[in-house]
């Protein structure tokens, strides 16, 4: 599952508030004019019957996936910290 925030302020966004959303919008509790950026595994394929998974990035509608070499417990940390990121206010 993502988590969607706001890139400037890191208010958590609602499934339903996003429904509605393409690429750009007017965060509801900033007002500020931004782009959807979300993080989180997702399958890349299977190997001996196992799934492996990725790290997706997406921000305004561009993806980039990297990291499927890397343990579960080092995704989480990456997928963690990149959140951290897009949850922290703009200086």
């Amino acid at each position: 599952m993502f988590e969607h925030c706001c890139p400037r302020c890191g208010a958590m966004l609602s499934e339903d508030f996003l429904r509605g959303v393409d690429e750009q919008f007017d965060c509801p509790q900033c007002g500020q004019s931004t782009s959807l950026a979300r993080v989180a595994p997702e399958l890349a394929y299977e190997e001996n019957d196992r799934p492996v998974y990725k790290i997706v990035v997406s921000t305004t509608g561009r993806d980039a996936a990297f990291a499927t070499f890397l343990s579960p417990e080092e995704k989480d940390w990456i997928v963690a910290r990149i959140n951290q990121h897009l949850q922290s206010p703009a200086s």
